[in-house]
């Protein structure tokens, strides 16, 4: 089965959820980036700006560490394929 130009659905599906990721990340930033400059600029303590940032930072970390995984599973499972081979 072939999806759009010449892609499985593997592929497919890999391209889109990596456009979600990015459109998600492009989404967040947006949203914070203000928060935080308010945050700064109304006289927000460097610990109260540190822990916004923080809270961003495991939001992204959230998406990222299985996104790795998922990959470095994915080119372990290759691996084993090409030695039985």
């Amino acid at each position: 089965m072939q999806f759009p130009p010449g892609l499985s659905v593997r592929q497919f599906a890999s391209w889109t959820a990596a456009l979600c990721f990015v459109c998600n990340e492009a989404r967040a930033a947006v949203f914070t980036v203000p928060v935080l400059y308010t945050l700064w600029r109304n006289g927000g303590t460097a610990m109260q700006v540190w822990l916004a940032f923080c809270t961003v930072a495991g939001i992204a970390l959230s998406v990222l560490v299985p996104m790795w995984g998922a990959n470095w599973v994915a080119q372990l499972r290759q691996k084993a394929q090409l030695d039985t081979l």
